[in-house]
């Protein structure tokens, strides 16, 4: 329900909010299925995205735990090497602002 609401006002306020050069992934539980998949492909192999586009990846924590971090080492992907990449807590209104001002939500 708060879901449905969610994207529904975002539409809505997107109307009237330029939009960022930004995308978003959300997955749940954190880094996994294709919202993972797709982060992992661009940070890899789509440099010229990279240069245009911030990612932001939602955590359930503000940034990666341990295991998330070691995750990301062993599939070849250094945090502190990503300047364009940002990790934000998973909350509903920033979620809410994220999806109003990003072009791409995955």
């Amino acid at each position: 329900m708060i879901v449905q609401l969610i994207n529904i006002l975002s539409r809505f306020f997107s109307l009237f909010i330029p939009r960022k050069d930004i995308m978003v992934f959300n997955s749940f539980p954190d880094l996994s299925d294709n919202s993972y998949a797709i982060f992992e492909y661009l940070i890899k192999n789509q440099q010229e995205l990279n240069r245009v586009y911030t990612f932001v990846y939602l955590f359930n924590d503000k940034k990666p735990s341990k295991k998330d971090y070691n995750y990301l080492l062993e599939r070849g992907i250094s945090i502190e090497k990503l300047k364009n990449v940002r990790f934000e807590k998973k909350n509903v209104y920033k979620r809410f602002i994220l999806f109003l001002l990003c072009k791409i939500c995955i």
